[in-house]
């Protein structure tokens, strides 16, 4: 908490996701061993949530093994450390995760008003060939999950929104 970050703790798995689900954490520490969860299944239950997806979960052992790690991996754990933890290492790593996660909301945040602004796009009324088959193809990439296809469909939305604009700004002084 001396670095400005409140702290949450849990007693074990099914008390984890408890919290996280009351308080939406920025970064997740866990234990691999806890009573009632272990912490493979709270990981994994926490990243087959579309609502925890993206928080990131750094996985903490005693256990040595690389199967272990592997195991964290695979669960969805973003980091693995070994106990004993040193714990300005701990810290930079959260630190580091907390920053990463807070571009990918800054990223999602845009994502949202660029969204916003295509559906605005295909509810107007302009004339065929501006691009509503493009907000559509990004409507639907965004659905699937394809980032690079959305990014593209996007950029390909953001030229017509400004031909629309343009369009508006040329035609309807004419029409008057």
């Amino acid at each position: 908490e001396d670095d400005g970050y409140r702290i949450v703790t849990a007693e074990d798995g099914e008390e984890a996701l408890a919290r996280v689900a009351e308080e939406r954490p920025d970064a997740i520490l866990l234990d691999v061993m806890m009573p009632r969860l272990d912490g493979f299944e709270v990981c994994r239950r926490l990243k087959s949530s579309r609502r925890t997806f993206f928080i990131p979960v750094m996985m903490l052992t005693a256990l040595a093994d690389a199967e272990s790690k592997i195991k964290g991996l695979e669960a969805g754990a973003d980091d693995f450390l070994n106990k004993p933890i040193n714990v300005l290492e701990v810290t930079a790593r959260v630190r580091s995760m907390i920053r990463i996660k807070r571009l990918r909301d800054e990223l999602d945040s845009s994502e949202t008003i660029i969204l916003a602004m295509i559906e605005a796009l295909a509810a107007q009324n302009l004339p065929p060939g501006f691009g509503f088959e493009w907000t559509e193809i990004a409507l639907q990439e965004k659905l699937a999950g394809n980032t690079a296809a959305l990014a593209f469909g996007l950029a390909v939305v953001f030229v017509f929104l400004l031909l629309a604009a343009l369009y508006e700004s040329l035609v309807l002084p004419l029409a008057v």
